[in-house]
């Protein structure tokens, strides 16, 4: 934002809230990161002023309201690029996720990852065993005691696994400080506090910024760019396991996920296959 403005010869203000008096009539441009329940209102009351919604849910687009739709909207794109990402770096397919048991999400993550890592590796078959059939899926509850953690340790180390995917939620269950300590090397959509140890690679998350700056030479001439997908980026932790070239591939998997080019196989709405 502080590039933006500077380059479109603006001054740049960081507000807690929004006035709840409407605002001044020199504002071009509003960002708006936190939930704000007047912002239809408000937005309607400054019809020269272009709203942007980041990552706001039950929000619809005006003509001065560009809504960047939440990163929960891509839970099956995150999933179907770790699983693609763990294979990637793994050294024989010996890929896993992790996942909440139950839910729909759950059913999302295992399937699109294990269709992220086949569109890999293909049959994702090693070399030497064990050879329990690559990739895998692994559930466990949140709430989940140490005798049940300890139960899945024993089945990553069982069938061998290198690489896990953790579904998003599941960091608070201490798994992953569990999953370090075994040497298994991790990837999720949320950065946790051990991120700076070796073994978390990377990081699947929102990149509001890069289509902020696509869309703001028609925000400063005005014009609303309706409802907008989210895009992804992979913040790199460990280099090198996931070297640039690495990188590379899974950077343009994302542009055609987005594209539409490549469709994960899994409606995330209900966690079904398609």
């Amino acid at each position: 934002m502080t590039t933006l403005a500077a380059e479109s010869g603006l001054q740049l203000d960081t507000l807690p809230e929004l006035p709840s008096n409407g605002l001044t009539d020199n504002i071009r441009i509003v960002v708006v990161l936190t939930q704000v329940e007047s912002l239809a209102e408000l937005s309607a009351a400054s019809p020269d002023t272009q709203f942007i919604a980041v990552a706001l849910p039950n929000l619809t687009p005006t003509p001065n309201l560009t809504v960047i739709a939440p990163v929960t909207d891509l839970t099956d794109d995150q999933a179907f690029l770790g699983g693609y990402l763990a294979a990637l770096i793994s050294d024989e397919w010996r890929v896993a996720s992790v996942t909440d048991h139950g839910s729909v999400l759950d059913a999302t993550t295992r399937i699109a990852f294990s269709n992220g890592a086949k569109f890999l590796c293909g049959l994702c078959r090693p070399t030497h065993p064990p050879y329990p059939g690559y990739p895998l899926g692994f559930q466990i509850e949140l709430a989940a005691g140490s005798a049940e953690r300890g139960f899945l340790m024993d089945e990553l180390r069982n069938n061998a696994v290198e690489v896990v995917y953790l579904q998003p939620g599941l960091l608070d269950a201490e798994l992953a400080g569990l999953m370090v300590d075994r040497g298994i090397y991790l990837i999720g959509p949320e950065t946790p506090a051990l991120a700076p140890t070796s073994t978390w690679v990377a990081t699947i998350e929102p990149d509001p910024a890069r289509v902020l700056a696509s869309i703001w030479p028609a925000l400063m001439n005005g014009e609303s760019q309706g409802t907008l997908q989210m895009p992804l980026h992979v913040t790199v932790h460990d280099p090198a396991k996931l070297s640039p070239g690495r990188l590379q591939f899974v950077q343009e998997l994302i542009g055609d996920l987005a594209g539409g080019f490549i469709d994960t196989g899994v409606d995330p709405e209900t966690g079904q296959p398609d």
